[in-house]
């Protein structure tokens, strides 16, 4: 399978698979991509979003810190602390990526 990197070749590749067709695998595809944004968009420290057999989404806090300004990396950076969104792959997902590659 080549480089996927437009919608429409995920929606055919849904409709392949599904045997729907392009244009109900374009609302499914929608469909998830509102549910994901939604879920995220209310997401809190320490609370997850979980997208089964691919992967989960946490919300982190993110300390604050001293880094270092890569103009001057003698001179110091106060780094404020902040919400970050990690993402997780399940194992099962490493596993396909393991056997495809």
């Amino acid at each position: 399978m080549a480089n996927i990197t437009k919608k429409s070749e995920i929606v055919e590749l849904i409709a392949e698979k599904s045997g729907f067709t392009k244009k109900d695998s374009a609302t499914m595809y929608e469909a998830l991509v509102e549910v994901v944004a939604e879920g995220l968009e209310g997401l809190e420290l320490e609370e997850n979003l979980t997208l089964p057999k691919i992967c989960k989404f946490s919300a982190i806090r993110r300390d604050a810190r001293v880094g270092r300004s890569p103009q001057n990396p003698e001179q110091e950076l106060q780094i404020p602390a902040s919400k970050r969104l990690k993402i997780t792959t399940f194992p099962s997902l490493k596993e396909m990526v393991k056997e495809i590659l």
